[in-house]
């Protein structure tokens, strides 16, 4: 071994091998901002990690091939580097100790927070010094930046001007939020790292002409988006990079820098109109953020909300996740899982309380519950070791020539920005592996400056090293090909899987459905694809017990053999992960569909499913509520009645298991006592919408609409958006012919819930005086009181990728 400085362009570099690989890497740095496929069955979020997948596994194949071709190889030398091969390796090992290994290794292939989603970053994080050791070819990672840059901020400029209904691609992109990058507060923290970026480069390579006048334009287009998008964070980040320029311009003038040397004092000297508009931009919007952000909002019709576990409940749940494994946590791929088990208290309380959160507050604090303490930490060491280097960088940056200088520290501060946002925000793949480039770009930079040595080692004068090093790097070559091989499978698979949801929920084609689920499931198993095959094997049994016309023997067969196959796609579910709640209540619905049918063994079977989800996800009012209900089927009101207690014990402003004991208390003929019971806990608890809205429903069942009106309207009172106790008033009014303030309610319920059918035929209905449920089909032709669940459902739940 020998410790080099390298300053030459090496032999591999010139290399056909070497030369695919750059262009490979500068290919995805260019088109991963902007890239998807308009297409509804393709993944937004699968296809940028495709693209994450081929920078990271081709040219580390070629790179593989090129080291056994020549008998060398030569890879960075410091604490950095051994920092950033811990971070994958504590995964790995927080992957095996899982329980759920396959989960935590790779998931379904979109997930980053896996064994491989991590491995694939630092490989890129690794292949960036490898492939660019010189700065004409790191400059040439900037000029894809800048391009992609030109494509996103034009996107977003003619949506910004023509409305969101232009360029959203057949309604994919049709939300004022949607955008190319990720996210809406992706897309600010993308164009901040380009204000950041534009700052930088007319700050320390002062350019002139057109050069100079693009740069201004980007940084005045960069700085109008963040302004729309107007995540503070961003501001406060954007307003300590322009105080960073006046304090290394005043630092370097002190160590003699020749660029800025004078013996004068003048602080007009050392301040730049780039630099100062930044800063004072930066100030403003985070000291008036709310009165601009609203009024931004309004203008442009903007509305996102983005809901994350607080800083304490995320070092909750990860205090929890490491008392279970100190040092290795839940597993990489598993917050999920602890946050179900270790929900805070008051959670529930929410419109959030059957929203599952995959990660906390951020994305590396959200490393303590699936890594552990051993993770964590090699997190911190990576990201502190590679601070130090910047500061370093930094301080020694007076001596490097201007290009060299640039890199380094726009690169650095790049680098920061992002990870400060990894930190504190949960950034989407884009902004990660813009994150991890930076990083690359930065310790590429210090290699060419000689601040980082390499090691160059030669396993070919050595037989016993060159065994050993050849042995290693053929299994590499076929770990890389089989990672490739396994990300096309999963990607085909999930492909089809999209096919399917599409063919059953918007065509209604059950056939294709199946037929595309088998598909996925064949190119890759899932307990996802096993569950949704087995809730299609649910609705075919439901279509075959509503069809007549079906002789009865082979309405017997039929229903035999697709409920064999729903119980076993189900089971094959538990089986792939036996720690996800939702595979044994999935179990338990197909068994608990059984049991009003008396089918021998469907109540201990659905009682024994759903007892290990609840197990699993122990604060679900919603699991409570289905064991309810299968009691209520099995003829055990008082059971039932135990379990609805149970699930308001979670949640008190439960609406639905408000409405079944309401149900039950009916069924019973004990509505009176119901009342009476109801009307006590109105007189304890006078501002708990929940208890006015049972009694008012207790009053609607025994159609005394003119005493349900007073308790539906004091629940309106205290709750002004209920829209189920909106929903009840609006009828109590039609059926003591108050039609007008009848529509008013529904016009209300209707601006609540702008995707409910049957709202908008009722009120259709009411507008052209017609009964409310004149021409309402199944299900909604019954009457709202004497079905299962209520009309409007009160839950909210986060996507799934």
């Amino acid at each position: 071994m020998e410790n080099i400085n390298t300053t030459s362009v090496s032999t591999s570099s010139r290399s056909v091998l070497s030369t695919i690989s750059t262009w490979v890497i500068l290919f995805v740095v260019a088109f991963l901002p902007f890239f998807f496929i308009p297409s509804k069955v393709f993944s937004f979020t699968f296809t940028k990690v495709m693209l994450l997948a081929i920078a990271s596994v081709v040219p580390l194949l070629l790179w593989l091939i090129s080291r056994l071709k020549e008998g060398k190889l030569e890879i960075p030398k410091g604490y950095l580097f051994f920092s950033a091969i811990a971070v994958p390796i504590s995964y790995l090992l927080a992957s095996l100790f899982s329980g759920v290994t396959k989960i935590s290794i790779i998931g379904q292939g979109y997930e980053i927070d896996t064994f491989v989603g991590i491995l694939m970053l630092f490989l890129l994080f690794f292949l960036v010094p490898v492939f660019f050791r010189e700065n004409t070819k790191l400059i040439k990672i900037y000029f894809a930046l800048f391009a992609s840059f030109v494509i996103v901020s034009l996107f977003q400029l003619l949506r910004l001007i023509f409305g969101p209904g232009f360029l959203s691609f057949g309604g994919l992109l049709s939300d004022s939020t949607s955008n190319l990058v990720g996210k809406w507060n992706d897309l600010g923290v993308f164009f901040g790292l380009f204000s950041l970026l534009f700052l930088s480069t007319l700050e320390l390579l002062k350019p002139k002409g057109m050069i100079r006048i693009f740069l201004y334009i980007g940084l005045v287009l960069s700085l109008v988006f963040t302004a729309v998008i107007n995540f503070t964070a961003i501001w406060v980040m954007l307003g300590i990079s322009g105080m960073f320029f006046f304090v290394y311009k005043v630092l370097f003038r002190n160590m003699g820098d020749t660029a800025e040397n004078s013996s004068e004092w003048s602080i007009k000297k050392f301040l730049s109109v780039p630099s100062s508009i930044v800063f004072v931009l930066a100030i403003v919007f985070v000291l008036f953020s709310g009165t601009i952000g609203t009024f931004v909002n309004t203008k442009l019709n903007i509305s996102q909300v983005e809901v994350r576990p607080s800083w304490g409940a995320t070092f909750d749940i990860g205090s929890s996740a490491i008392k279970s494994d100190l040092l290795f946590g839940a597993g990489p791929n598993r917050f999920g899982i602890e946050w179900l088990q270790n929900k805070p208290a008051g959670i529930n309380s929410t419109v959030f309380w059957n929203t599952n959160f995959n990660s906390g507050i951020g994305f590396i604090p959200s490393t303590l519950t699936t890594t552990g303490i051993v993770g964590f930490l090699s997190w911190l060491a990576f990201l502190g070791l590679l601070l130090f280097y910047g500061i370093r960088g930094i301080l020694s940056s007076g001596t490097e020539d201007l290009v060299s200088r640039y890199i380094s520290l726009s690169s650095f501060l790049s680098a920061l920005f992002l990870w400060v946002f990894a930190v504190i925000y949960l950034p989407n793949v884009t902004i990660l592996v813009l994150a991890f480039l930076f990083s690359g770009v930065f310790v590429a930079s210090q290699i060419i400056s000689g601040k980082i040595k390499t090691i160059r080692v030669s396993f070919i004068q050595n037989p016993k090293m060159g065994f050993v090093s050849v042995f290693l790097i053929v299994v590499a070559i076929i770990g890389t090909t089989t990672l490739g091989y396994v990300y096309t499978k999963k990607y085909i698979s999930f492909i089809n899987f999209q096919k399917a949801l599409f063919a059953f929920n918007t065509n209604n084609d059950a056939d294709l459905a199946e037929k595309k689920l088998q598909n996925a499931i064949r190119w890759n198993e899932s307990d996802l694809y096993y569950r949704s095959m087995a809730r299609l094997n649910v609705a075919r049994l439901n279509e075959i017990l509503s069809n007549t016309e079906l002789p009865q023997d082979e309405a017997r067969a039929q229903f035999q053999s697709v409920l064999a196959d729903a119980i076993t796609n189900a089971t094959a579910a538990t089986s792939y992960d036996n720690r996800n709640y939702e595979n044994w209540s999935t179990l338990g619905d197909i068994y608990g569909s059984l049991v009003s049918l008396k089918v021998d063994g469907a109540y201990d079977s659905a009682i024994s499913a759903y007892s290990k989800a609840i197990e699993l996800n122990p604060h679900s009012p919603l699991l409570y509520l289905t064991l309810a209900r299968v009691e209520a089927a099995h003829e055990d009101n008082e059971a039932a009645r135990g379990y609805v207690i149970k699930a308001l014990e979670e949640k008190s402003n439960y609406t639905e298991a408000v409405f079944f004991l309401s149900q039950i208390e009916i069924a019973e003929g004990n509505i009176e006592a119901a009342i009476k019971s109801t009307q006590a806990a109105a007189t304890i608890a006078p501002n708990d919408p929940t208890v006015f809205f049972q009694l008012g429903l207790l009053h609607y069942n025994e159609k005394k609409y003119a005493e349900a009106i007073p308790s539906f309207e004091r629940a309106v009172e205290l709750s002004p958006n209920y829209s189920n106790a909106k929903y009840f008033l609006g009828l109590s009014y039609y059926y003591e012919n108050k039609v007008t303030e009848s529509i008013k309610q529904f016009e209300e319920v209707a601006a609540l819930n702008p995707d409910n059918t049957e709202v908008k035929l009722i009120l259709d209905n009411l507008k052209a005086g017609k009964d409310p449920f004149d021409g309402a089909k199944p299900p909604i032709d019954e009457s709202p009181e004497s079905r299962d669940t209520l009309p409007i459902s009160e839950t909210v739940k986060t996507p799934t990728e």
